[in-house]
């Protein structure tokens, strides 16, 4: 009789650990999708650095190409690639 009575109570707990189950999921891929948002907006910021540093490093490198350009004696050619 004791095994009937522990079967009962199993089946009235199963939907409730499906469902607990079902939510311990969706909080999972709640958590999955923040964790993917954060990582895809410090991509983001981090390619965004990258290409602020390029452009400075340019203008650096223009600025420097200018500068030995101008401070050769006259007559002097000057070759960029």
């Amino acid at each position: 009789m004791d095994e009937a009575v522990a079967q009962r109570v199993l089946e009235a707990l199963q939907p409730v650990g499906i469902e607990a189950a079902l939510k311990t999921t969706e909080q999972a891929q709640t958590e999955d999708d923040e964790k993917r948002q954060a990582l895809n907006l410090a991509l983001e910021r981090a390619r965004y650095e990258a290409n602020r540093a390029r452009g400075q490093f340019d203008a650096v490198n223009r600025k420097i190409a200018w500068q030995r350009a101008n401070s050769r004696p006259a007559g002097t050619v000057l070759w960029l690639k």
